[in-house]
Order: structure tokens, then sequence, then C-alpha cells
């Protein structure tokens, strides 16, 4: 996660030098692609220094997701055939799987190779390779090719819209921005690099406070969840096998919960006593319960090295603003753009 953000802080640094304005939701896009590649498959994908179709690929596959959860109509499989769509969503398909399968065959081939199995921390896709059942039975190459799409397209969509919204409310809000400095500045008091270590995430405290409070304003991805038996809402009944989704943004928005200026950013909320005090069901980022996300330790250990590591070296302004408009998570409408300062 250090070397891809020290690429992240290099392309920064020189727009900082130019006095360039940087595209915020891309730039994060292009990083979140790169740190799942690397540190989950140990694959150089190099999205990030230049124009990457899997980057590409990867945002018009989860745009056409969102299409079919909005469009019912394109929930039937063969009205979606139909659909101008489906030929981009079957190319994009293809071009993952491909390079997904040759990933998935070169690491097979390595462990094949190996008179003995050397010893070095395993990645994600690792884990998948050596993993055997009951029986000693392996995964087959499409369950694991299976499960890469799900660790790709749930980690690098999220991620990066959960920067963007954070890097676009801390321009917004200068003092807090300094305040998140401030820390980092303390936390890496008498450094010689800026590599963040596992010790120093616990003492990101304010960062951490101000990266939930705008994955609060601005949700993620809504869970769905399959009915095993009746649900009674407020006097309606929804029929057992009934297919849910829990509406993330209503809950974090919740007068009852929140109070009255839940639209304001108040990193404040997420003090240790008033986490405490609210019910754990209240945020819901990574969904909840025994089917929660099971990456939502990776993708706070990205998001708060990101912050350290940017806030380190740069001070943001607002260039260009968006509005928000809800997906299949929190986007925005048109690009956002920032302008990066050397500190």
């Amino acid at each position: 996660m250090n070397e891809t953000a020290d690429v992240l802080v290099n392309k920064l640094s020189k727009a900082a030098d130019s006095g360039e304005s940087v595209q915020l939701s891309k730039t994060m896009a292009h990083f979140t692609s790169d740190v799942i590649f690397r540190c989950a498959f140990s694959y150089m994908s190099h999205c990030q220094e230049r124009e990457s179709r899997v980057v590409n690929v990867i945002d018009q596959l989860t745009g056409v997701i969102a299409y079919r959860i909005y469009t019912p109509l394109m929930l039937y499989d063969f009205v979606f055939r139909l659909s101008s769509k489906h030929k981009a969503w079957k190319d994009g398909i293809r071009y993952m799987h491909g390079i997904q399968e040759q990933i998935i065959k070169e690491r097979r081939q390595k462990y094949a190779e190996e008179k003995e199995p050397q010893e070095k921390v395993l990645d994600f896709l690792d884990t998948l390779l050596l993993s055997r059942d009951s029986d000693g039975e392996g995964l087959t190459d499409k369950e694991i090719r299976d499960e890469v799409n799900g660790f790709i397209f749930a980690g690098t969509d999220t991620s990066a819209s959960a920067l963007t919204w954070f890097f676009r409310i801390m321009a917004k809000h200068p003092e807090e921005q300094v305040r998140v400095q401030e820390e980092i500045d303390r936390v890496f008091a008498g450094r010689d690099d800026d590599n963040v270590t596992f010790d120093d995430l616990n003492e990101l405290t304010y960062t951490t406070q101000c990266l939930r409070e705008s994955m609060r304003m601005y949700s993620n991805i809504p869970p769905f969840r399959l009915l095993r038996e009746p649900l009674n809402v407020n006097g309606f009944t929804i029929p057992t096998g009934s297919e849910v989704m829990v509406h993330v943004y209503q809950i974090h928005h919740n007068p009852d919960v929140w109070g009255d200026d839940h639209m304001d950013f108040k990193p404040a909320r997420f003090e240790r006593a008033k986490v405490e005090e609210r019910d754990s069901f209240a945020f819901v980022p990574f969904s909840a319960g025994p089917r929660n996300c099971i990456g939502q330790q990776f993708a706070m250990e990205v998001l708060r090295i990101t912050a350290a590591r940017v806030f380190r070296r740069f001070s943001v302004s607002l260039v260009k603003d968006s509005l928000p408009i809800y997906k299949n998570g929190t986007k925005p409408e048109t690009e956002i753009i920032l302008k990066f300062h050397h500190r």
C-alpha cells in the first residue's frame, strides 16, 4: 500500500509543481485499482502511470450493474440481452476474465515449478490456490476467478468513491484539514520517510473520525438480502424469498439517530464515547451482521494510509465541485476537480 501511495504522491507532486488541477474521481479509481492488483494478486498493472483499460472496464461494468439494479426490467436476462449495454457488458467480462485467468495460470505454473515451497507473505491469490477442503480438494480455476472478481469489484470502486468524497469534503472544510495534518505531523515526527506502519494506524484517531464521517455522509454500495422468513415493516409484510435492498444513505441520515444536523460534516460524531452510545446498526458502510464485508479492515487500511500519505505532503483546495448522485453507491454527477498544494 505504501508503494502504491508513493506513485500517487509523485503524481500529485508533479501536478502541484505545475499548478495543474487533478480529476479526483479518476485519480482515485486508478490508485485503488493499483492497490488491489498489487496487494491481492502481486500483479503490476501500472494503471497509475498510464491510461488503463482495466480501470475503464471496471468502471463500465459497475455502471452496467447499477443500470440493471435501477431498471427493473433489465434484471431479466432475456430483456437485458436486447439492450444496447449487453455487448459492452460481455466484452468487459471477457476482458477481465482473460486477465484473471492469465494471473491464475501463471501463479499455478510458478507453484508447479518450485521444488520446495518458498516462504513468503501470502497474498489473496496464494490463499485461494493453497486452500483445501476436508477432502483435500482445492478450488477450481473458475471458483478462484469468481472470488477474484468479487475482491476486485468490491474493493476498487468502493474505496475510490470513499477517497473521492473524503478529499472533496476536506477541501471544503480547511479547518478540519489542518487538524488532520497536525495529527499526521505528530505521528510522523522525527521520521526519515513517510511510510505508514500498522502501529501508526491506531494513532490516526482524528483522521479516522473524518473518514468515517465522510462515509456516513456519502454512503457506498447498498447491501442486498434474501428473506428467509416474512418481514413486517410498519404493518406491511414482505414475503419470504423477496430480495431486499437496504438503503444505507437513509440509515446514515436518520435524524432520530444523527440529529437534525445530519447533513453537516461533524467528525466528532465518531468519538469513542458517542460510538458506544449508538446502536451497532446505525453506521453500516460495510454492511453488518454475519454477511458483512470481509474486506472492511483492508479497505480502512487503504483509506487511512492514503489520507496520511497525501496530507503529510499536500493541502487541497476545490476548483470544481459536483452534486452527488446515487447509483450503486454515491457518485459525483460530474468530475470533481481539486488542486494539490505543497505544504
